[in-house]
């Protein structure tokens, strides 16, 4: 069964985007496409370079580092110059809590070159290209649902889009690991710099074992979302201070584009003293079976597929007026 009602015919085009007719290709597979393959290829090498992040796996190889953006370089093309020159400086989409370099608040050009650093090796730093993939087709999709949604009237009332929800945690989990590795991350007062990210999350990243219950995705839960003019992306690490001690513990992140808002935890969200994530995931869904902007008679449906579900359910949000 389709995880909530849909308005497409077996012989239509599937809306993971590989071109082949649903019902040769998501529909049997109850709308779980493929997942990213990240694991980089046997044998494993047994190397561990000081400089890569994923050093922990014992399976660096290639060029000792390499230049990876945190961002995908994919979303900071789409969200820079998308429509406009490739010359063109990069937008100043970053919306910290974030970066340190840049004050709360603050609009700037930023290149590409900012956002790069080089915390992977080589072999690590292939292995999540397709991670690169999926966020340049997720966020080109965000993009032109509320760009349809701005413009009501267009010839498309009903659009659907199909993803791998496993692959959004681990993209905001390779965005989260690059972010602190680089040491960008900061909190509201300070850089974050004694914070390596721990074996599990690299074997989770790399395709070696599966979130733990409870870790993963979880989506805010809104109403009335307003349509945001700029294209944006928010992020911020979450983290607090280990016990007696000055050191940060970080343990998810916060992704926000336009009114929506995704959350990574990286730790179970068991209730407890200020600063856990028991208190970050109130008002939110744990792995969504997607949710549904919509203005008007228009809707544009984001679909999760789920090889391990979570809450379910559908969060729908309206979308508001450009620029309100």
């Amino acid at each position: 069964m389709p995880p909530f009602e849909l308005k497409l015919k077996p012989t239509d085009r599937c809306p993971c985007g590989s071109g082949k007719r649903l019902k040769d290709c998501c529909l049997p597979t109850n709308f779980r496409p493929e997942a990213c393959q990240t694991r980089p290829k046997s044998p494993q090498t047994g190397m561990s370079y000081p400089t890569c992040y994923a050093r922990s796996l014992e399976d660096c190889g290639g060029k000792r580092t390499t230049g990876e953006h945190f961002i995908s370089r994919n979303i900071l093309e789409l969200l820079g110059t998308l429509g406009s020159d490739p010359n063109a400086p990069f937008y100043g989409m970053i919306k910290p809590h974030g970066l340190p370099w840049t004050p709360e608040g603050e609009e700037k050009y930023i290149a590409p070159s900012s956002l790069e650093s080089k915390v992977l090796c080589e072999r690590h730093n292939s292995g999540l290209s397709c991670l690169d993939s999926f966020a340049k087709r997720f966020f080109l999709s965000l993009v032109s649902a509320y760009d349809d949604l701005a413009a009501p009237g267009g010839k498309h009332a009903y659009r659907v889009f199909l993803f791998n929800g496993h692959d959004l945690e681990r993209l905001m989990l390779k965005m989260l690991s690059g972010f602190v590795a680089s040491k960008n991350a900061s909190t509201k007062t300070e850089r974050i710099v004694d914070w390596v990210p721990p074996e599990p999350w690299m074997r989770i990243l790399y395709g070696l074992e599966e979130f733990p219950h409870g870790w993963g995705l979880y989506l805010k839960k809104q109403i009335g979302l307003s349509y945001a003019s700029k294209r944006e992306i928010r992020i911020a690490p979450v983290s607090r201070k280990a016990p007696g001690s000055e050191k940060h513990v970080v343990y998810g992140i916060i992704v926000g584009f336009h009114g929506l808002e995704f959350l990574l935890a990286m730790e179970s969200p068991a209730p407890g003293p200020d600063g856990t994530m028991g208190d970050l995931v109130q008002e939110t869904t744990y792995r969504p079976l997607g949710f549904v902007l919509k203005r008007d008679q228009l809707e544009r449906s984001f679909i999760f597929g789920w090889d391990v579900p979570g809450d379910g359910g559908v969060v729908t949000m309206e979308v508001g007026e450009p620029g309100v």
